[in-house]
């Protein structure tokens, strides 16, 4: 095997090509156009869980959509409910970056970031009850924690649903390395004794 297709080089180059110059940018603003690019890639991911889930067949042998919710074995499940509510959650964390966020907003205030954090929430809620429902009626007590696991292996949806991930994934990662950066430059200001409390003064909201 050549050194060239080993994944470690592979992943090696790949980062230095593409992921470091994402993270090294200056503004979190440049990276619109590949947040745009992650969000498109999150909804196709969803729409690809509800082709394949066999949500037509669960639903005929459960007797349709009621009997099937309001099942007592289908309707809460006790022992994995916190589990679930984390998993959910999850998809809502978002405040670590909120200061860099809305600093990098084209206009920077008050209303338009109240606009960007409705919107925001709805559309991470809308995606999760869709990939959430569809999927779980689907799958129903097979849905497995890795929910590509219950794609078909010789179907083509998944190696192209796990290729939409891996960049999805990438594409995200960028982001939350200017959180890392900017405590990072925050905690070396304030060690060497040079920091102030507007450390945070990029934020119309800090």
């Amino acid at each position: 095997e050549s050194i060239w297709t080993k994944p470690s080089t592979v992943l090696v180059i790949f980062t230095t090509l593409v992921l470091l110059p994402l993270c090294c940018l200056r503004e979190m603003k440049h990276l619109e156009k590949s947040s745009a690019v992650s969000i498109v890639l999150d909804a196709i991911m969803v729409g690809l869980i509800l082709y394949v889930a066999p949500i037509q067949s669960s639903l005929e042998s459960a007797g349709g959509l009621s009997g099937l919710l309001f099942s007592p074995d289908h309707l809460v499940h006790w022992n994995t409910l916190f589990s679930g509510l984390g998993v959910f959650s999850f998809a809502f964390v978002c405040q670590q970056s909120s200061f860099l966020i809305s600093g990098s907003l084209h206009q920077p205030t008050i209303k338009d970031w109240s606009i960007v954090t409705r919107s925001t929430l709805m559309m991470a809620f809308f995606l999760t009850f869709v990939c959430g429902t569809g999927g779980y009626i689907g799958f129903q007590d097979s849905t497995q924690g890795d929910i590509l696991r219950n794609f078909p292996s010789d179907s083509w949806v998944t190696p192209a649903a796990g290729l939409i991930l891996a960049i999805h994934m990438t594409l995200v990662f960028p982001m939350e390395s200017f959180v890392a950066r900017h405590i990072s430059f925050v905690f070396l200001r304030r060690h060497r004794g040079d920091g102030d409390d507007n450390d945070n003064k990029e934020s119309p909201m800090a």
